[in-house]
């Protein structure tokens, strides 16, 4: 019989579905955490399987995960284990958002995604900030290095090869890579400042 096939009857195998969002700069701790959380579950009784797909929003990155057990009795056993909180602690510290988990019992089941939420742009200063400072040094670099092929050539002429190989090398992978670097500090939401309240006093008569 193979590893983890389920001993019961196949109506009281649950399956567990799960949503997380992690950001982009933990992606390589989450993934390290996903194949420890894999290996504890190995040694469970009454796992089946574990299935993850990955998802990606701009700076965040979506995770869904099946979880199967031979029954509830078993999940509920292995979510009171001690090492069951230990894992999922670690899972708490690197998830930006996690939705409430679905369960659904059978072989033959189906969940619902949540509403999509989508993330608001980077307010326009930081993005034209980190815009400006990838275009002007490559600009004023590429001029520089390609000064001795282009001199011979009128400006417009010599300009527009500069700005056709700035253009390509800013969308790919420039941009894209100063976006995803400086992503927490773009998506960090600024700090509203106190409103000022005109401060009255009343005395009663």
């Amino acid at each position: 019989m193979p590893k983890n096939y389920p001993t019961g009857s196949r109506l009281n195998i649950i399956t567990i579905f799960s949503i997380d969002s992690i950001s982009i700069q933990f992606d390589t701790e989450y993934n390290e955490w996903l194949n420890s959380y894999r290996e504890a579950l190995q040694a469970v009784a009454g796992f089946i399987s574990i299935d993850a797909i990955a998802g990606y929003q701009q700076s965040i990155i979506q995770y869904y995960l099946l979880i199967k057990f031979e029954s509830e009795v078993h999940y509920s056993a292995w979510l009171n284990a001690s090492e069951s909180l230990a894992i999922l602690a670690k899972r708490h510290q690197l998830v930006t958002a996690k939705n409430t988990d679905q369960q659904a019992n059978g072989v033959l089941t189906h969940f619902t995604l949540p509403a999509v939420k989508t993330q608001p742009l980077p307010t326009f200063w930081k993005r034209a900030l980190v815009t400006i400072c990838c275009v002007y040094p490559l600009l004023m670099f590429l001029i520089w290095l390609l000064k001795p092929i282009l001199s011979s050539l009128p400006v417009p002429f010599a300009m527009l090869i500069n700005v056709i190989i700035a253009g390509s090398l800013l969308t790919h992978p420039i941009l894209p890579f100063a976006f995803r670097t400086l992503a927490p500090w773009l998506n960090k939401p600024s700090q509203a400042h106190p409103k000022k309240t005109n401060k009255s006093t009343s005395n009663a008569i």
